[in-house]
């Protein structure tokens, strides 16, 4: 039996290793594919940047989000690759989209880690200031994620590969197999398409993306005093302090403190199911009318 476990452990590493192996020679540009929504004819100059979640996909956000928010100003959000996650790169291209449109004031929705991309725009840019951000379960740090731990780190050396990917591919098609129903008024071709999107997953991409959550620098408390008018700290119902993914009980108060002088709310959304994570694809009025309240 030892000799069989040393035999599986070896090809299992051997596996491992020319699956990374390619991942390094495949390893491509992660400048994301920047998604716009042009406002409406009478919409104020307004830029509303979308930030992603863990797997999440900016042209997904656009379809689902973008008819309605389209009526108060333009909506940009950022699309990956595949390639490996680099939110320097999607802050590039925020910085690209603020350049084009120069808006009169800018509106950041940050769903999950999605929010610690919105605070490192802020952090690269001292004299940006937000109308409003909505945060959607956004954890405040690593701490705030359910049964995630130091070994996340360990993911800043691991490129990933097709071997890989492909494994993680066929898991997220056996997590999906049970979806919640959609709203009456939810676009069925929207939510197809997010689900379509959501299994083109790819380890470079949620290594990445792993790697970031694990080494981001928490907010301090005032970091960012007097730069956002208006905070909604958005969630499910969660009667045990989480909704599933994120300890949103603990995350809340720190992005409060964070954001002193705005105009913060801790808002639930009833209309989504206790204890789920950012159900934007089946349950998008929730959010909606959080992000349109936010702009009137």
């Amino acid at each position: 039996m030892p000799r069989v476990l040393a035999g599986v452990a070896a090809g299992i590493g051997a596996l491992a290793a020319i699956d990374n192996g390619i991942g390094l020679l495949k390893r491509g540009e992660s400048y994301p594919r920047v998604v716009q929504i042009q406002r409406q004819p009478g919409a104020p100059n307004r830029l509303i940047v979308l930030f992603h979640g863990y797997n999440g996909h900016g042209e997904a956000l656009a379809r689902i989000l973008g008819p309605t928010l389209s009526a108060y100003g333009t909506v940009v959000a950022f699309e990956p690759t595949g390639a490996r996650y680099n939110n320097e790169k999607v802050l590039d291209a925020a910085d690209e989209m603020m350049t084009r449109h120069t808006p009169d004031e800018v509106v950041a929705y940050g769903e999950s880690f999605g929010s610690m991309a919105v605070a490192d725009w802020l952090r690269r840019h001292p004299s940006l200031s937000l109308k409003a951000w909505v945060l959607n379960a956004s954890p405040s740090s690593l701490k705030d994620a359910l049964g995630a731990g130091s070994w996340a780190r360990s993911f800043a050396w691991i490129p990933g590969g097709p071997i890989s990917t492909a494994l993680l591919q066929q898991l997220q098609r056996h997590g999906m197999r049970s979806l919640p129903k959609l709203e009456p008024n939810a676009s069925v071709e929207a939510a197809q398409r997010a689900y379509q999107l959501a299994l083109q997953i790819t380890t470079p991409m949620i290594f990445g993306q792993v790697s970031y959550i694990a080494h981001w620098q928490p907010p301090k408390p005032n970091e960012f005093a007097g730069r956002v008018e208006i905070a909604r700290y958005i969630h499910a119902p969660s009667p045990h302090g989480h909704d599933g993914r994120i300890r949103v009980a603990v995350a809340s108060p720190i992005w409060a403190s964070a954001l002193s002088n705005a105009d913060f709310s801790n808002v639930v959304v009833d209309s989504w199911e206790p204890e789920s994570h950012t159900t934007t694809a089946e349950r998008p009025s929730g959010l909606l009318k959080q992000l349109v309240a936010v702009m009137q």
